[in-house]
């Protein structure tokens, strides 16, 4: 059902972002001090605020299935998502004149729905479902809160069961999920529009060029072992493998080094493979660079040493823990010229190389050219070297196995011209 949303918001929401050094000053610890808090006309809400900070401090976590949950606290980033999603669903419930003690499923399902047609955006133009969903959810979150803490009567999110993909014996397990959420509309191999290997290596100098060895290294290592920014930002010096053992690898003629990312998404560790070449580069500026600029830090702040593997080798920010969001600014322009470009395309780049590399050594192996594989063949291999990649990657959906699948037959064809092309030119010149 459409409703009138009107051309003047009658209440003005807005958004308050605390200095969060000063409220550590003051006491507050780091899930608070940098929480946002949210003013109506000028005013402190409370209820919102209070939401806000329960969220921020793992105090509230919604299960889709309806269940109030304590999980862990979020970052200052997701903090202020989880902020400015809500602040637009309470625009848009004064612009469609909605009272939050009465609205309903199919109420936040119109907000879906107006922000997807484009009825609800700032330029008029339609978003994404991935927004539209995303501040979907935080709505029924902050509903469900609401009711949860006696604020208004209870808010009944409807729900489906689907299949989801999962390793075991068969293959799939049951779950829910928010009924009627927005399709993604699919991007097609637009999603893996892939810098070659040479871009790669000019972008890996700009960012030591323009953003120092420290972050080019954390940079490379998503490219090298498709690594999450936020978990190879939460590595430990401890973490890494030592020169010895590496050299010990080397010696035996190992490719690999194994390296325990305790930090990962789902909290659950996992196993990755790091190049010996790339394990020792790090494991060497651990051991000549990383001590100085901890030293730095250290009798500049008065506060001890960080344990994280990267930290910042700027001038005046030595020391300092390389952050997901200063990591997320090597992806960026000017440091990268190619575009689209960001860390989960550096893991999207890690997974075809390694497949490509995969199915040409099998080839190679079988004394035939990828040129002359059957489509059978290839994506037999292909799903042999994506269930590998599923261990170092440490998620993989259908949709993403889908667009490799996808990808890596186009770039078999090319495989294919280009060797032609060159037979061609070498008979032209013989």
């Amino acid at each position: 059902m459409k409703r009138t949303i009107l051309s003047e918001i009658p209440v003005e929401w807005t958004l308050f972002f605390p200095n969060a050094s000063e409220m550590k000053r003051k006491g507050f610890d780091d899930n608070i001090s940098s929480c946002p808090a949210i003013f109506r006309d000028d005013c402190y809400a409370r209820i919102p605020s209070r939401y806000l900070r329960e969220r921020g401090a793992g105090n509230w976590y919604l299960d889709i299935s309806g269940l109030e949950n304590e999980g862990d606290p979020i970052a200052p980033t997701s903090q202020r998502n989880c902020g400015y999603s809500l602040l637009n669903f309470l625009k848009y419930s004064s612009a469609a004149n909605l009272d939050l003690m009465s609205v309903t499923y199919d109420d936040v399902l119109g907000y879906q729905h107006d922000q997807v047609d484009g009825r609800w955006s700032s330029k008029g133009k339609k978003l994404s479902p991935s927004t539209a969903n995303a501040r979907a959810d935080e709505a029924c979150s902050y509903l469900a809160w609401l009711a949860a803490r006696g604020h208004r009567g209870p808010f009944e999110i409807k729900t489906r069961h689907v299949r989801t993909r999962r390793r075991g014996r068969n293959g799939y397990t049951g779950g829910l999920t928010r009924a009627r959420r927005e399709k993604i509309r699919s991007g097609g191999l637009e999603v893996l529009n892939l810098p070659n290997e040479a871009e790669i290596q000019d972008w890996l100098a700009s960012v030591r060029r323009l953003r120092g060895q420290a972050k080019m290294l954390n940079s490379r290592l998503i490219v090298e072992a498709a690594l999450r920014k936020h978990e190879g930002c939460a590595l430990t010096v401890d973490q890494w493998p030592s020169l010895d053992h590496i050299n010990h690898s080397m010696s035996r003629g190992l490719p690999h080094v194994n390296l325990t990312v305790v930090v990962t998404k789902g909290s659950r560790p996992r196993v990755i493979l790091i190049e010996v070449g790339f394990a020792k580069l790090v494991a060497l500026w651990v051991a000549q660079q990383r001590p100085g600029l901890v030293d730095i830090y250290a009798r500049r702040t008065g506060n001890e040493a960080p344990i994280n593997l990267f930290v910042s080798d700027r001038a005046g920010y030595e020391g300092i823990p390389i952050s997901p969001a200063s990591l997320y600014l090597c992806f960026r322009p000017p440091v990268a010229t190619f575009q689209p470009w960001y860390p989960h395309h550096g893991r999207h780049y890690w997974t075809c190389m390694s497949i490509l590399k995969g199915l040409r050594r099998d080839a190679a192996a079988a004394n035939f050219s990828l040129k002359n594989v059957t489509s059978g063949w290839v994506k037999g291999r292909i799903g042999y070297w994506i269930e590998l990649a599923r261990r170092q990657l440490g998620h993989l959906s259908d949709e993403t196995t889908e667009l490799y699948m996808r990808w890596m037959m186009t770039q078999i064809e090319l495989v294919g011209i280009a060797d032609e092309y060159s037979d061609y030119l070498g008979a032209e010149n013989a």
